[in-house]
């Protein structure tokens, strides 16, 4: 197997996929066999069954403090067992935030699917959506802007390093700092004044 020097954490050079069968069939015929993918059908079988669903109950004080988090993770796995990666969402669906009190009930489902497969990073970022979604939900219950919630809960920078509750540890990071530089390169102020302004003139815009 030949291949151009292309980084790290390219999630879909983790396992074998077409590499066993050339080898097979180049002994069987005696001869070398050479075979090229195209995009498509890389992207078709490579495994891209990546169908999630996260059931979430969160703990949480009237100040937005969340206590703790009980989570059902189902994973279609297609016809592979996705066990890296049920157990690799479920480890890291606390994220960033001080969360010291955590369970994750993980299932992998066989279909009739393509394989699984890692894409990006293996599957973080849908741990990340289920945690960030769930922030957005305790923020509307609790009538307490988003991102008030995530300061609120962010492993500090003078905490670093964090052993998160699962086990695993941060060695460094201000997750503070990063939000503010992101609402501000976005113009994160300026969108929800105009969102502000529309709606008081009847007008509907559907920025979170």
């Amino acid at each position: 197997v030949i291949t151009e020097y292309v980084g790290g954490s390219f999630g879909e050079k983790n396992g074998p996929s077409e590499e066993p069968l050339i080898a097979f069939m180049a002994k069987k015929l005696a001869q070398p066999v050479k075979w090229i993918a195209s995009r498509t059908e890389h992207t078709l079988t490579t495994g891209h069954a990546r169908d999630e669903i996260f059931y979430v109950d969160a703990a949480v004080t009237n100040e937005g403090k969340i206590l703790g988090l009980k989570v059902k993770q189902i994973l279609d796995g297609g016809h592979s067992f996705a066990g890296g990666a049920l157990l690799t969402a479920g480890v890291y669906i606390p994220g960033p935030y001080k969360i010291e009190n955590y369970r994750c009930y993980s299932y992998g489902v066989t279909t009739n699917k393509a394989r699984f497969g890692a894409y990006r990073a293996l599957i973080k970022i849908d741990s990340n959506y289920a945690i960030e979604r769930t922030v957005d939900l305790i923020a509307k219950e609790l009538n307490i802007p988003a991102n008030e919630i995530r300061f609120r809960n962010f492993i500090q920078p003078e905490e670093f390093p964090y052993i998160m509750v699962t086990g695993c540890v941060y060695d460094s990071g201000d997750y503070p700092e990063a939000l503010k530089r992101a609402l501000s390169l976005v113009g994160y102020d300026e969108i929800k004044a105009k969102q502000k302004e529309w709606r008081e003139q009847g007008r509907y815009i559907g920025v979170a």
